[in-house]
């Protein structure tokens, strides 16, 4: 009996000496020797499995000016290092990211968390999420920075810190080599930021090229379709400007311009307008050709399809579009004040859907004539407004309000109204 009792106790210590039982996780010995090889001074492990990853917190100081800080590493089973999160302090940041958040329009907002966002072939991205306190808002944004101080991206409401970071980790595959190979040769100064790939197959690669953040976009089968980023009107080539003055767009506010370098199309400035006729996008060629439809005069393509119209969208957002709007064509799609926007068709209407960093949707416009409107809402705007000159009605629908906005002018003055359905203005 004592001699079995002593076989099972040396059988009990051997697997204890093989296991590590922090938070009953499972030591991996490829995984630590990976580990301290790039941290030599982690301490605290605690291990934990997803999927097919292994996943480390610890603590570090490699990150955080000699102070040992949160930081959580994913790793394969043979010990390859994918992606590591540090949780840093705001001085902590590098300066060129410090004086471009205090210089920005979210300088004066609340800093709630930052982080620091190492991966494989990608260059480091920091993260800073804020959230505006003043006059009783809550309205939270996640900034996404390069370590020189380049805006990535902007996204409202985004995934909370401190959540799962397998969202983050670099895709794998053949595939997606040869599009990393691709932007290596095409730019060679350019950092991959982000790959994400849509619910039809499409990669949307997010770069910084000559500090410039760039969207390269590949489709479901590698090959690249184009190039987009954001310019501004003192950038334009002076053919693009002069062919726009002479237009019959002059008069239009311009929202927002961005260049396309395409495979197929050629290249060109699109632009996006605003008036009472309602808002359109126009496209101009380098050579100042304008056209509604990209790439026209230009290319070796048709010009009759616009190329962001080919990206899929989210599994998410592609689905909340299927049961709600069903049948609906999605026109394009963008970032725009941190929330992602797709233009649809629907029931011949066009509608703009807007959703938040989560893929929740956010609200809906949709362009409508004086004609159309309410009963009550017209008697308000005859009675109260009647000085205003309307530039812009949309109709907005959120998950707890639906209204009429206007963009009104009387002279220099301008100003926002919002109406209910009832006559109520809110």
């Amino acid at each position: 009996m004592t001699k079995r009792f002593i076989l099972l106790f040396t059988a009990l210590a051997f697997v204890l000496a093989g296991c590590d039982k922090d938070d009953g996780g499972r030591r991996n010995k490829a995984v630590e020797q990976t580990l301290y090889q790039l941290y030599p001074d982690a301490s605290h492990l605690d291990w934990d499995y997803d999927g097919n990853y292994v996943v480390v917190d610890f603590r570090s100081a490699i990150a955080s000016d000699s102070r040992a800080a949160e930081c959580e590493a994913w790793f394969d089973y043979n010990g390859s290092w994918y992606l590591t999160e540090f949780d840093i302090r705001f001085n902590e940041l590098p300066a060129a990211v410090i004086n471009a958040f205090n210089s920005s329009a979210y300088g004066s907002w609340y800093v709630e968390d930052v982080e620091r966002i190492d991966r494989v072939g990608y260059a480091s991205v920091y993260i800073i999420q804020v959230e505006d306190r003043t006059y009783g808002n809550d309205v939270e944004f996640d900034l996404y920075y390069d370590a020189q101080g380049i805006l990535i991206k902007e996204i409202a409401d985004g995934p909370d810190f401190g959540g799962n970071y397998g969202d983050f980790l670099p895709p794998t595959g053949s595939d997606y080599t040869a599009i990393r190979e691709f932007i290596k040769n095409k730019y060679p100064n350019g950092q991959i930021v982000d790959i994400e790939r849509g619910s039809n197959g499409y990669t949307d690669v997010d770069i910084i090229d000559n500090r410039i953040s760039k969207d390269v976009v590949f489709d479901a089968s590698g090959n690249w379709v184009y190039t987009t980023y954001e310019v501004a009107w003192t950038s334009l080539p002076a053919a693009v400007t002069s062919a726009f003055n002479s237009s019959a767009y002059k008069e239009y506010y311009v929202d927002d311009i961005d260049f396309y370098e395409t495979a197929d199309n050629g290249n060109y400035y699109r632009f996006d307008l605003e008036s009472l006729l309602g808002d359109i996008k126009i496209y101009i060629t380098e050579n100042g050709t304008v056209s509604t439809t990209p790439g026209s005069g230009s290319g070796s393509g048709t010009g009759t399809d616009n190329p962001v119209g080919d990206v899929g969208v989210n599994q998410t957002i592609q689905a909340h579009i299927e049961a709600h709007y069903p049948g609906a064509v999605i026109l394009d799609k963008d970032e725009k004040n941190g929330l992602t926007e797709v233009e649809i068709l629907y029931n011949n209407a066009v509608l703009e859907l807007f959703f938040n960093g989560s893929n929740q949707w956010v609200k809906s416009e949709q362009d409508v004539k004086y004609s159309d409107l309410p009963a009550a809402v017209k008697s308000v705007i005859d009675s109260t407004y009647s000085a205003y000159r309307i530039d812009d009605i949309e109709l907005v629908e959120t998950p707890t309000e639906k209204y009429y906005k206007f963009d009104m002018l009387q002279g220099n003055e301008f100003i926002m109204v919002n109406i209910a359905e009832d006559g109520t203005v809110i």
